[in-house]
């Protein structure tokens, strides 16, 4: 079972990982960004083969009345988002929420909503509408879906790349036409799991950073970082995320952290994603493909290079950057050197 990762609208590039547990996940933030870098009413939605809670599927022989018992039995709320691209355009906003989805008969599901983007300010001003993990999407403006989710979420990626380029034709109002299922016992562990990441991690974000035209060094000098593996009492945790170790007074993320006070990337942070390199439970392995990945960008003459770089926080590293240095007493400039002083590191907890 393959699982993409597109980080809710939209900077990164498709990525795809294996994961037995969960299918596949799309981060349509990852997605729209990577790509930039380098219908009808209610009824019809009732109409379209329904999944029943024990897991079956209802036969498309039914009658209208009962697809629509059918899915009032399996669905709890169906309500429709939408999304300002006119501020999407002015400001580049982006959708901020991850899909997922098994296979193309089953639509794809809110797997993360981002702390920062359209749905999160949607849910903050629409409390009885808000979207929830787990939520399922089934049609975007007059695309409706037809049991083909891996092309359907291209279509949702479309049509908000269009509206935020405020292309012609393109509407102004993107909006998804969400349906919620009825809550059942399996759904609580997922929920528990999702509470539990929220409660360990203070943030996670996806960065741009602009590499140089020549690639004339190793990945670490060019970046201006020192990436290594986590370790506790009994030595390398392999199954962790890699770590940025150090973080140098030159390079693209310093000039990310100049540019971006209101995001740094910090010292301790964990990097799950390099472009289309994803972590996958196994560091080692991760950086062997990272350095062959950068290897292949050495010998591509290209310009107006940028990176993808997604990265997520310890809470703990969140809490001792905060202690240490309270927002009123950070000047401009010295956001730009917390992260550059080794003397400041927190020391990490054994595990």
């Amino acid at each position: 079972m393959w699982r993409f990762v597109l980080s809710a609208l939209l900077l990164g590039e498709l990525a795809v990982r294996s994961l037995a547990s969960r299918g596949a996940v799309v981060d349509l933030d990852v997605l729209v960004l990577a790509e930039e870098s380098s219908t009808n009413n209610r009824a019809s939605v009732l109409q379209m083969s329904v999944e029943s809670e024990e897991g079956g599927q209802v036969g498309t022989t039914l009658s209208p009345e009962q697809r629509q018992v059918a899915h009032l039995q399996k669905y709890e709320k169906d309500f429709v988002v939408e999304l300002n691209m006119t501020e999407a355009h002015e400001t580049g906003k982006l959708m901020g929420i991850v899909l997922d989805h098994d296979v193309d008969f089953q639509p794809a599901k809110v797997a993360t909503i981002h702390k920062t983007g359209l749905i999160e300010e949607w849910n903050k001003n629409n409390p009885d509408n808000e979207v929830h993990v787990g939520d399922e999407i089934v049609r975007v403006n007059h695309i409706q879906w037809h049991a083909n989710t891996a092309t359907f979420v291209q279509r949702i990626v479309g049509q908000f790349k269009a509206g935020r380029k405020g292309l012609e034709g393109a509407d102004a109002v993107l909006r998804l036409y969400i349906q919620r299922p009825r809550v059942w016992h399996h759904n609580r562990f997922a929920l528990q799991r999702e509470d539990a990441h929220n409660k360990e991690y203070a943030t996670e974000f996806v960065a741009q950073l602009f590499l140089p035209d020549e690639l004339d060094s190793s990945l670490d000098r060019i970046m201006g970082w020192a990436l290594g593996l986590q370790h506790g009492r009994e030595g390398a945790q392999d199954w962790k995320p890699v770590v940025i170790k150090k973080i140098e007074d030159f390079g693209p993320v310093a000039e990310w952290n100049s540019e971006h006070p209101d995001q740094l990337i910090l010292e301790g942070d964990e990097v799950l994603q390099f472009d289309n390199v994803i972590f996958h439970h196994n560091a080692t392995r991760w950086m062997t493909v990272l350095r062959k990945h950068y290897r292949s960008a050495t010998v591509d003459n290209r310009t107006h290079r940028s990176a993808l770089v997604r990265v997520q926080r310890p809470r703990w590293i969140q809490d001792a950057f905060d202690e240490t240095h309270p927002v009123g007493e950070i000047g401009q400039e010295e956001q730009r050197s917390i992260q550059i002083r080794a003397s400041l590191r927190p020391r990490a907890p054994c595990t």
